[in-house]
């Protein structure tokens, strides 16, 4: 799909942080071992799942970038932490994120919320961001409302794209260029007091600075963006320290599944 840069004068007129966002190269691939390597997830031992805590003094710039996105008019990426990681096997994916008040300089609790999506951000040709030549001409293509606040969808799809993309001659962009994200899941700290009405947030009731929500995943790779809970909230002037953990059990095996029938028909002749 095309469209040309005539249509995009409005949108281009709103203002908006020349914002970029990535994964922070392997500060923030949540797997497959401690440490720097990168790769997928597998060989699990059922009895002793895949586990992995980021602290890498990670922060995000508002009290309210998820609960921002969760409109019709999207939220600023700008204000959101992208995380990536890579599933070879299905398994239950335990994701935490809990504020951190030691890192950062805001000055009202911070109440973390998350979304999952499948696909990635590019990884190569510059960063994302809301106000690329691509972006803008995209999110005047969505109709109403416009212009966008940005191109962050907490609650469904979205993309976004980086300036490899040019338009061609004629001014037109081609949109299977842009990053893709295709969405999961999400859960908020607190409850619609905290976090706003929006139909399709997974609440866990007690702002307590703590979210967690177990998913059952299949193979593939993940994009995960981290931010603010508070509907309400205003602060762009400090930063918010957060600490990501995610763990994976993966599925038995399907030799671990024939032994266990193998035991169960054993014990049933016994019977």
């Amino acid at each position: 799909m095309r469209t040309s840069l005539f249509a995009i004068g409005a949108i281009a007129l709103a203002p908006s942080l020349q914002a970029h966002t990535s994964y922070g190269g392997t500060a923030r691939d949540l797997g497959p071992v401690t440490g720097s390597v990168s790769g997928s997830i597998s060989g699990f031992n059922p009895l002793s799942p895949y586990f992995k805590t980021i602290n890498t003094a990670q922060t995000v710039t508002s009290n309210f970038g998820w609960a921002n996105a969760t409109d019709a008019d999207f939220g600023d990426a700008h204000h959101i932490k992208a995380y990536r990681f890579t599933l070879a096997e299905a398994g239950w994916a335990t994701i935490s994120v809990a504020a951190n008040a030691s890192r950062g300089t805001g000055t009202v609790p911070f109440m973390p919320a998350f979304s999952l999506y499948t696909g990635l951000l590019h990884t190569s040709g510059g960063s994302d961001y809301d106000t690329s030549g691509i972006t803008l001409a995209y999110l005047a293509t969505l109709g109403n409302p416009q212009p966008r606040e940005g191109a962050f969808n907490a609650l469904g799809d979205w993309k976004m794209g980086n300036d490899a993309s040019l338009p061609d001659a004629f001014g037109n962009y081609n949109f299977s260029e842009l990053s893709s994200l295709t969405y999961v899941a999400n859960a908020a700290d607190g409850t619609s007091t905290n976090y706003g009405s929006a139909p399709g947030i997974h609440g866990d009731g007690l702002a307590n600075g703590f979210v967690t929500r177990s998913l059952w995943l299949t193979p593939g790779t993940y994009s995960l963006m981290v931010g603010g809970a508070d509907i309400g909230g205003s602060d762009v002037s400090g930063t918010y320290g957060i600490d990501v953990s995610l763990s994976v059990i993966p599925e038995p095996s399907s030799m671990a599944l024939t032994g266990f029938a193998g035991l169960l028909l054993l014990r049933r002749r016994r019977a």
